[in-house]
């Protein structure tokens, strides 16, 4: 009967997900129709965000200025899609601001739009102003931000001389001779498998200090890649723990954070791990998807926040890291 039980609760809690996302799927088609119908009959074929930039000229004007500003600076752009990576970044840029005032001259250049969840509509819009936010709670200036398809929009966008990345992005084609890959991942792996191939680098920087070097990584690389142990920090954007937002905070807390593949995630779903740890009411539960499912609006998140809206010991976490939440206990899946 138990068997019965839980196959019946494994194909409910698939339906429910698939109605859901295709719910999601007929609320992107009607903002895309919207989305042509005003391009076509309204913005005589711009892009949205283009022409809320061209409504908001004094915006525009901040953002020439602070272009024109650069003079003698040097030039380092960070190029990115994927929203948590700006946390990997924004250390490293006020790192330098404090240590070499007035030296150096930082851009983000977001690609969000090549992504296909995205687009450069509706959800684009929605994606540019969470960048924005982010950028203010790591406390980065907003002017700072451009998007790859608005550059040409701004006159003499200095030459850069520095790029970074956390990510391969097909689309950027930036002419630059230092090129600076910061991994987002546990390197030991990357002994093994080696790292990506796809990405333009002549530099890596290690997120780690010695003794912890990964000495067997220099010897997969040529001679035209070096490789730094700056052990450059990770600063989540959101600073408050989620603990605080509990009625108390008496309890143990538990962090649960499965692993990106969403095949070990709906494993734990099938098995009823929503209401086991609703009922363990003796215990305050934080539920931290990995951040890239967030950062690409995944189905899921939005699938696992609603499930958990009367929960009262759990709170949901899509966007930061495990070391800005507070927890006593982590659970995962690998």
């Amino acid at each position: 009967m138990s068997f019965i039980v839980r196959k019946f609760n494994f194909l409910f809690l698939r339906i429910r997900y698939q109605g859901f996302r295709l719910w999601l799927h007929y609320v992107r088609f009607i903002e895309n129709l919207l989305e042509s119908l005003m391009r076509r009959w309204l913005l005589k074929g711009e892009l949205l965000h283009t022409f809320l930039n061209k409504s908001q000229p004094y915006l525009h004007s901040e953002k020439q200025a602070l272009i024109d500003s650069v003079k003698t600076r040097k030039v380092i752009i960070f190029s990115f899609r994927t929203l948590h990576f700006l946390d990997w970044f924004a250390p490293i840029h006020l790192a330098l601001e404090r240590l070499y005032p007035e030296k150096y001259e930082v851009f983000y250049i977001n690609f969000g739009a090549t992504l296909h969840r995205i687009g450069t509509g509706f959800e684009y819009l929605r994606y540019h102003r969470k960048v924005e936010e982010r950028m203010l709670l790591l406390g980065v200036s907003p002017l700072r931000h451009f998007s790859h398809q608005e550059l040409a929009e701004f006159s003499s966008f200095p030459e850069p001389a520095v790029h970074l990345t956390c990510e391969s992005i097909r689309q950027e084609t930036f002419s630059i001779t230092q090129r600076i890959y910061l991994p987002h991942y546990a390197l030991p792996k990357a002994i093994d498998k080696g790292l990506p191939e796809n990405i333009r680098f002549n530099h890596l920087f290690l997120p780690t200090r010695p003794p912890y070097t990964y000495q067997q990584l220099n010897e997969k690389f040529p001679d035209n890649v070096k490789v730094h142990s700056v052990g450059y920090p990770k600063l989540h954007a959101v600073v408050q723990s989620n603990v605080k937002h509990f009625k108390d905070n008496e309890r143990p807390v538990v962090i649960y954070a499965p692993s990106l593949e969403i095949n070990l995630l709906f494993d734990a779903l099938d098995k009823g791990l929503l209401d086991i740890i609703k009922k363990l009411t003796q215990y305050l539960f934080v539920i931290k998807l990995h951040p890239s499912l967030a950062s690409r609006r995944h189905y899921v998140t939005s699938f696992i926040s609603r499930q958990l809206d009367d929960a009262e010991n759990i709170q949901f976490n899509d966007l930061a890291g495990i070391p800005g939440t507070g927890r006593r206990i982590i659970s995962h899946d690998y």
